[in-house]
């Protein structure tokens, strides 16, 4: 038996976490690759640099997913997002994102910066299983 959780929850469990794992499929099979994120308005956002193999594999194949590790102590869980990616060229949500990076200006001078790539994810369905719990909880789309 499982029940619902908002998105609005999941993502919260999300940015909970310092990292998190984001699964790519690239020409041989699935990539994965522990990343750090944003939160912002139902949407998920992440700092790369443009010639990144991920920013390929989400141009060629736009379907990926997001997992993040819940477990505590013995109690296993985890939240898992299925997302539609996409390259972030809109000037104003790529300043306020980079800004809100603590670590972006070690690697870029500015969110104008040629080498700065902004990667947006669209949740699109997925699970929770929260620690201490023995069923998964689907993930409630919100409208």
């Amino acid at each position: 038996m499982s029940g619902k959780v908002p998105l609005s929850e999941a993502l919260d469990l999300l940015a909970s976490r310092k990292t998190v794992v984001l699964a790519t499929c690239s020409g041989s099979g699935p990539a994965l690759r522990p990343m750090t994120l944003q939160v912002r308005e139902g949407r998920i956002f992440m700092l790369t640099f443009p010639d990144s193999p991920k920013v390929d594999h989400v141009r060629r194949n736009p379907r990926c997913q997001i997992y993040a590790d819940l477990s505590e102590g013995e109690n296993q869980g985890f939240v898992r997002l299925s997302c539609t990616p996409e390259v972030i060229a809109d000037p104003s949500l790529r300043k306020a994102v980079f800004s809100q990076a603590p670590y972006a200006r070690t690697f870029w001078e500015s969110p104008d910066d040629p080498r700065f790539c902004l990667l947006g994810f669209t949740p699109v369905g997925g699970d929770v299983l929260k620690p201490g719990e023995m069923y998964t909880s689907t993930i409630a789309m919100e409208v």
